[in-house]
């Protein structure tokens, strides 16, 4: 009883799955990879900058390195979210919080900065808080409600792949 298995965490592990893969993929661009120009740049922002967000400018040579990092953690927990690794999820999602909180620390993003944070506790892993793990053979209910889901799913994927065409298209070219 204490892991469950149903269409509805499913989709709860699915939309966060989604969540980070695409934007990740969305940053996979040269602003975040090869110029590293995006986080300066949002650090510059004066109506979204903090008052260490000026600290952190301070240190350009380390912005463009956060910028990559940023990218590779969203990507690696949309991976990590699907691998039965419970010890592995653990640690990636404690990179995950700690990048949302320097996101609340260095900008004024509003509720943003925490409502990640609510999403990502649902995915930490019991047994990997436990001290000794173990398995626990759960029963999948299989339902009608699988099928809303599946194609809902798939109408996702289809937006945001649409999405990624667009911005590649818009992504000025060097």
């Amino acid at each position: 009883p204490e892991a469950v298995c149903s269409a509805a965490t499913f989709g709860l592990v699915s939309q966060m799955v989604c969540l980070y893969l695409f934007a990740g993929a969305h940053k996979l661009n040269p602003y975040w990879l090869e110029q590293g120009t995006a986080v300066p740049y949002a650090l510059q922002l004066s109506h979204h900058a903090t008052s260490s967000a000026t600290l952190l400018l301070e240190y350009p040579e380390l912005l463009p390195m956060l910028g990559r990092l940023v990218v590779a953690t969203e990507l690696l927990l949309a991976a990590t979210l699907l691998l039965p690794w419970p010890r592995g999820r653990l640690l990636v999602l404690v990179a995950v919080m700690s990048m949302h909180l320097g996101f609340g620390q260095f900008l004024d993003i509003g509720i943003f900065r925490y409502t990640p944070l609510i999403g990502l506790i649902a995915m930490l892993p019991l047994e990997a808080l436990r001290a000794k793990p173990y398995a626990t053979p759960v029963a999948v209910r299989r339902s009608r409600s699988t099928a809303p889901l599946f194609v809902l799913g798939v109408l996702l994927w289809c937006v945001n792949l649409q999405a990624l065409t667009e911005q590649q298209n818009i992504l000025p070219q060097r």
